[in-house]
């Protein structure tokens, strides 16, 4: 029964990814996240979700919360990794991941976005208006980002998310 209760709350969570980012950002604005201290035997890893020189990022299901989130574990550089979170710290934008707080070690905690990177999509499968959708989304962000005297130096294919609904997401 086990195995069949846990996959059944996976799933759950997994349905819950499934949200307008836009909306669910009108709806939120005005809260404040504060971010929490976590411990590594509260997640349940589920997949490796990416990895570069100097970090991994794992899906992890967190057991309380019953939600899933990204967490980010970096290779013994904590200048790039507190470089990163104080990022996250000043900036709330739909197509942003949510910063949620630090694992005690050398990991943090995001958002989930449910989607595929723009390495694994093929260029016939969008349509004219949801390219036209995606180039204004890019633009938007980026707008916010250079407003917030940010350089987004990482723009490639692979830290793009499309998500179920369509949306355009980044990666730091």
């Amino acid at each position: 029964i086990s195995p069949s209760i846990a996959a059944y709350l996976i799933k759950k969570s997994y349905v819950e990814t499934y949200k307008d980012r836009i909306n669910e950002y009108i709806k939120n604005i005005y809260l404040t996240n504060q971010p929490n201290i976590f411990m590594q035997n509260e997640f349940v890893e589920l997949n490796s979700i990416g990895n570069t020189n100097s970090s991994s990022v794992f899906l992890c299901y967190h057991i309380e919360n019953e939600k899933l989130y990204a967490i980010k574990a970096f290779n013994n550089d904590d200048t790039l990794k507190e470089r990163e979170i104080n990022n996250y710290l000043n900036i709330k934008y739909p197509f942003i991941p949510n910063y949620y707080g630090k694992i005690l070690g050398n990991s943090f905690v995001i958002e989930y976005i449910n989607g595929r990177t723009f390495n694994n999509i093929k260029k016939d499968e969008l349509n004219f208006n949801q390219k036209l959708t995606i180039i204004k989304e890019l633009l938007h962000t980026f707008q916010y980002l250079h407003g917030k005297n940010f350089i987004y130096r990482d723009l490639k294919p692979n830290n793009l998310i499309l998500d179920k609904l369509s949306r355009c997401s980044y990666r730091f």
